[in-house]
Parts: C-alpha cells; sequence; structure tokens
C-alpha cells in the first residue's frame, strides 16, 4: 500500500486542531462485506477532529466497486459500496444459479463492527435475465427488476430480514437464514407471488441434505409448474432432495380450469419421488393421485377423476373433451413420463379434425343411426398409452368408440410448438358395423380387427393442433382386408429420399 498525504493544523490559542488530506493506493481491506475482501483500492481520506472518510474505487466480488467509507470519532464506521457482479463472479463465490444470467447491480450500505456486519443491500436487475430458475419466474435483460434486504451479519450466523423481490411480474417478502457457510437454512416469505393471481406462503427448513417446504395459499397459480414437470424429467441437473406439502381452497390450471380444496404432498430421496398424493375437486367431481407400488416392485402413480375433460384441460393436455371418468396409471421413466390412460363416458365438443372425418365419411354413413353431429360426439370409451417429454406428447395403441362413431389413433402432439402429427382409422356407424367383425370366420374375412370395423377410413391429422389438416385415403373404404392393403400405400410420400 502506498500513501501519499498532507498535514495541517488550525491551532487557536492552546487548542490545535490537525487535517489530513491523503491518496491512498492499493488499499486492501480484509472481509469489509462478510468474508469478501476490497482489494487494489485507489482512495483519497480525508481526517478532522471528527473523524476519517475514504472514497475511492477498486475490487470486490471479482468485479469493479467504488466505496465511501467514514468512521467518526466514537461511532461505527460506515461504508457504502456500490459494485456490478457478473455471472463469473457469481460462480467463483458460490453465488451462480441455474436460469439466471447477465450483470447485478448492487449497492450496499453498511455499519462495520468487530464480528459483525449490519448492511442495507440494494439490487438492481434491469440488466439480468431470469429464464425459469424457479418455474414461473421469467424476465428477459433490460424489462426492470429490483430486489432490497438487511443484512445481518454475525460471527456464526447469517440472516436476511426485509426482503423484497419484484422481477418478471413474481414478487415476495420475507426472511432468511444462513449457515456460517452461506448455505440457506431457513427461508420465510410471508408473501409469494409467480403469477399475477398467487397469493401464498412459503415456509422452508433444511435438514442436512433434505429441505421441507410448505406452502399455504388462497390462490396458486399451476401452470408454470405444470410446464416445468416435462422440463425437470429431462434435466441433466442432479435435484435436491425434498418433502412438499400443498395446500390451496383454489389451484388454477390451464383452460381457465380450476382445482379446488387442492392438498398435494411429495418427496423426493436420493433423486426419485419416493411418495406422492394428491386430491382436490374439479366442480363435483372429485380427483385423487397416489404412488402405488406395480408388479416387480416398481413405482407407480394412480390418477382417477370423475371429470376427465377438466382434468386434462387442467393439465394442458386436451381442451375439446367434455365429462368422462378417468383412470390413468403412469411412471417416470428416463424418456419421459409413461402410462395408460381409460376414459369412459365422455363427449368431444368441436373438435376440428373429427368434424373433418365425419364429414368424409357422411356420404356414406346413410344407414339409421349413422348420422353424427360433428359440433358434439359422444364416446363410451377411450384407451391409449401416451409417453410425455416436455411439451411432446407422443400416442399409441389408441383406441376410441362410441355408438356411432369408432377411432383408432397413435403419432405425436407438440403443444410447446402447437403441432400435431396423427394418423389412423376412422369407423362410421361404429355399433353397426363393428358387429359384423366380432362374428366368427365373417369377422377374421372381412373385419379389419377386432376394434377396426368392417369398413373404414385410414386417416392423417397435421398441421397445427387449433386448424389441422385432415387427409384421408379414399381407397381405404372397402372390406378390412382391401383397405389394409391399400393402406400400404399410404406412407409412400413420407419415406426419405436416398
Amino acid at each position: 500500500m502506498r500513501l501519499d498525504f498532507k498535514i495541517g493544523s488550525d491551532a487557536r490559542g492552546d487548542d490545535v486542531k490537525v487535517f489530513v488530506n491523503a491518496n491512498v493506493s492499493n488499499f486492501v481491506a480484509d472481509h469489509l462485506i462478510g468474508k469478501e475482501k476490497f482489494e487494489n483500492g485507489a482512495l483519497t481520506v480525508v481526517g478532522d477532529p471528527t473523524g476519517l472518510r475514504a472514497t475511492g474505487s477498486g475490487r470486490i466480488f471479482g468485479g469493479p466497486a467504488t466505496l465511501d467509507l467514514r468512521k467518526d470519532v466514537g461511532k461505527p464506521a460506515l461504508a457504502t459500496l456500490s459494485a456490478t457482479v457478473d455471472e463469473a463472479a457469481r460462480a467463483k463465490f458460490g453465488f451462480e444459479a441455474a436460469g439466471v444470467s447477465g450483470p447485478i447491480g448492487m449497492k450496499l450500505s453498511a455499519r462495520l463492527e468487530d464480528g459483525e456486519t449490519e448492511a442495507n443491500v440494494e439490487l438492481d436487475l434491469t440488466r439480468t435475465a431470469f429464464d425459469n430458475p424457479v418455474p414461473g419466474l421469467s424476465k428477459p435483460a433490460g424489462r426492470q427488476g429490483r430486489a432490497s434486504f438487511l443484512v445481518l451479519h454475525r460471527e456464526r450466523s447469517t440472516r436476511i430480514d426485509n426482503l423484497t423481490f419484484e422481477a418478471g411480474g413474481a414478487s415476495a417478502r420475507g426472511a432468511i437464514e444462513l449457515s456460517p457457510q452461506g448455505e440457506v437454512q431457513v427461508v420465510k416469505l410471508t408473501q409469494a407471488r409467480l403469477s399475477p393471481g398467487d397469493d401464498m406462503r412459503v415456509d422452508l427448513q433444511r435438514a442436512g441434505d433434505l429441505y421441507r417446504v410448505t406452502v399455504r395459499g388462497v390462490s396458486i397459480d399451476a401452470r408454470p409448474f405444470i410446464k416445468s414437470l416435462g422440463q425437470s424429467a429431462n434435466s441433466s441437473q442432479k435435484s435436491a432432495d425434498f418433502e412438499l406439502d400443498l395446500k390451496s381452497p383454489i389451484l388454477t390450471g390451464f383452460s381457465k380450469q380450476a382445482l379446488t380444496n387442492a392438498d398435494l404432498k411429495i418427496t423426493r430421496r436420493g433423486g426419485a419421488i419416493r411418495q406422492f398424493a394428491a386430491s382436490g375437486q374439479f366442480g363435483r367431481g372429485a380427483v385423487t393421485a397416489r404412488m402405488t407400488t406395480a408388479e416387480g416392485g416398481r413405482p407407480q402413480i394412480d390418477i382417477g377423476s370423475a371429470d376427465a375433460g377438466a382434468l386434462l384441460a387442467f393439465a394442458d393436455i386436451y381442451s375439446r373433451m367434455e365429462g368422462g371418468a378417468l383412470n390413468a396409471i403412469m411412471s417416470q421413466e428416463p424418456t419421459g413420463l409413461v402410462g395408460t390412460v381409460k376414459i369412459r363416458s365422455f363427449n368431444l365438443r368441436d373438435e376440428p379434425a373429427l368434424r373433418r372425418l365425419v364429414a368424409e365419411s357422411a356420404p356414406r354413413a346413410d344407414a339409421p343411426g349413422a348420422k353424427v353431429d360433428p359440433a358434439l360426439v359422444g364416446f363410451d370409451r377411450l384407451q391409449v398409452v401416451f409417453l410425455r417429454s416436455g411439451g411432446h406428447m407422443t400416442l399409441r395403441d389408441g383406441v376410441m368408440n362410441g355408438p356411432n362413431i369408432g377411432l383408432t389413433v397413435e403419432g405425436s402432439v407438440d403443444t410447446e410448438r402447437n403441432t400435431i402429427a396423427l394418423n389412423g382409422t376412422f369407423v362410421p356407424a361404429y355399433t353397426v358395423n363393428n358387429f359384423f367383425s366380432k362374428i366368427p370366420v365373417v369377422g377374421v374375412l372381412l373385419g379389419g380387427g377386432w376394434n377396426e370395423g368392417l369398413f373404414a377410413l385410414n386417416y392423417k391429422v397435421t398441421g397445427r393442433v387449433n386448424a389441422p389438416q385432415v387427409s384421408v385415403n379414399p381407397l381405404s373404404v372397402a372390406p378390412g382386408f382391401l383397405r389394409k392393403i391399400f393402406g400400404v400405400l399410404d406412407n409412400v410420400g413420407d419415406q426419405p429420399q436416398r
């Protein structure tokens, strides 16, 4: 450290007052803020009988900073520090967080005493981007964001009080307790909001490597968390073990659906879900989900709903179904969420693809009972096997039938890109048509399969989910065995060029 200074005095009678004006270079202050060091300082120091004041610049948290340090006689030192903490600095000092990028502006005003620090901190998050570090917290760089809090640092603990946070429509109020190593031990948010309609409280307690989270809400928007399910399943990052206990009178989902009296409990240990139980209601229709053990000891989740249409719309899976009793079994695999869904007694309203298929078959569906109103079509059952990974869902072995219509289906739906690619068999006048396929010998010779009926159309549905393009093979209107032969021609145009 280099020191250049001047000393002056003001003598009046027997009193002598000394003044100091000095320039200090390579100034270093250990533990200026907690354990962090201020270094490479270039300061101007001014002193008089009331105390000392130092102003200048240096480095802290690995980046440039300005410092205003004041020490009045008989009082603790006061420091005001302004700095910009970039991603590299946050990573170096262990402050990095997945989904947070860009610089953070910081202004800190601290009272410095031996063994403790009390500091008011203001963070400017305008240049910081958030990409769902917590589901629902999203903000591009350039949009306003801020946080402020009071840090109380003692020898063996650090507490953050009076926390306020606002960014990207999310906000929080509360307090945080840290260990001597800077790890989060307790979080108490008296108000937390990730979406405009949220009103909830969050209490987090850490016990070793386990986080116990209790959430109580008046209203919670579940859509960000539903979107994150597939993303977390595909993430290569190791997730912490936790126990979640959530209750809310209103849990809102997609398509303006709301689950009332929601109660959710999840336990994750060793990187795997060990306990899952959920319940609630859509109107008067109860919904339950619980983790069970399948044959061979493999865990699975069983779901039941008295309103299948509401549940599928809530989860952003499908929004044109009304009613229905649903039973589903699913398990988490490395490739995504795999399961089987069975639904009884439901309607499809204004389904564009179904409307087109009905229109294609209308000239041939002139038998009694064969006419169908495509605006509202009733079905007796649906069964399908699915794989969901993020917003992409693959369907196979799908069959759906009612009094007048039968369908088989396979393919994929991508809700993130709003695209659809399905194909299968459409069977008009299902009850009459399928009757012949179930007659021994006759069904084998003429039928297209137990669920495909005697006469059918091969179809494809592609394009946008809300405006699909339906194509039908006109040669497929024939007894089942002929339709299967003509069906070989359906995919000729889809073969890759060699």
